[in-house]
């Protein structure tokens, strides 16, 4: 089971997108396996994260969040994770959430979300809008260095965050330089990742910071140090980027990544939890135990 499911984890989106008769063999195996794990009742609420949202993609990423408006329950990650009600097993509850900040986000995504009234949390990198009132020059090195992207991306502006905050969408910390978190070895730097950028962004809009996405967000990017500084820090909790059930109350929280050009077919089948990286789970289960949330 965990062989199959390691397959499926590194199955590119390209590969789904391009030549989707590969695929179809891949999720239906991987459906019958997982038909042998009985999820809980309150297995219905997933957690997705785009990166950037081009202009040439405009119109697939809206009709992406058409399908998901329709076929989820999609709230604030406040409404989940900060509330105390239970969550209706009859729905399937979803929340957005953007990382690193990118300037589409704000020309592109933002007007579609505020169309049609969908809730969205962005997670900024203070940095990187730093770094792109610099030198053009000094700007590529520091993206290239800091991000897996071929393409250099802008950045938002903070006028531009702040437009976003006042409109009702929450704004997170990505980290301070979108370092690789798992790789730090000293105190000193964590704390700077961590908590200095949450002070740097509570200073621009002049409201508190309440949630974290580790940069990179995998399972060797992620400590059990680095989420106790989060939940030291202030923050009510942290995102990876690994696949899962968001089950109850946690430290840490499952995110599925998503393209603006993945059909229905891809959505349901992440959605439904079946491209799902079951090793992980030990991992993150031990640490929401061993931490006081």
């Amino acid at each position: 089971m965990i062989e199959i499911n390691k397959i499926g984890s590194e199955i590119s989106y390209a590969l789904y997108h391009k030549i989707p008769s590969l695929v179809y063999p891949y999720l239906f195996i991987n459906k019958i396996v997982r038909s042998k794990i009985e999820l809980p009742m309150d297995a219905n609420y997933r957690i997705i994260y785009y990166h950037s949202v081009s202009n040439k993609n405009k119109e697939l990423f809206e009709n992406q969040i058409r399908y998901l408006n329709k076929n989820y329950t999609i709230v604030e990650l406040d409404e989940i994770i900060s509330s105390s009600k239970e969550l209706n097993s009859d729905k399937k509850y979803l929340s957005i959430t953007f990382d690193d900040g990118f300037l589409d986000n704000y020309t592109v995504a933002f007007p579609i979300l505020k169309k049609l009234s969908i809730p969205a949390t962005f997670f900024i990198t203070p940095k990187l809008i730093e770094m792109s009132c610099r030198d053009k020059v000094d700007y590529k090195k520091y993206f290239k260095k800091h991000f897996n992207k071929i393409k250099i991306q802008k950045s938002m502006t903070w006028d531009q965050i702040r437009e976003l905050n006042l409109n009702g969408y929450d704004i997170g910390c990505h980290g301070y330089t979108h370092k690789d978190i798992g790789k730090i070895g000293n105190d000193e730097e964590m704390q700077k990742e961590i908590t200095y950028t949450k002070s740097i962004i509570e200073n621009e809009l002049n409201k508190k910071v309440k949630y974290f996405a580790f940069p990179y967000g995998k399972k060797a990017n992620i400590s059990e140090e680095a989420v106790i500084e989060v939940i030291k820090s202030g923050y009510k909790a942290c995102f990876s980027a690994d696949r899962g059930w968001n089950i109850g109350k946690k430290c840490i929280y499952y995110r599925d990544g998503i393209e603006p050009w993945f059909k229905p077919y891809i959505l349901k089948s992440i959605l439904n939890g079946e491209i799902d990286h079951l090793t992980n789970i030990h991992y993150y289960n031990s640490i929401n135990e061993n931490i006081n949330c």
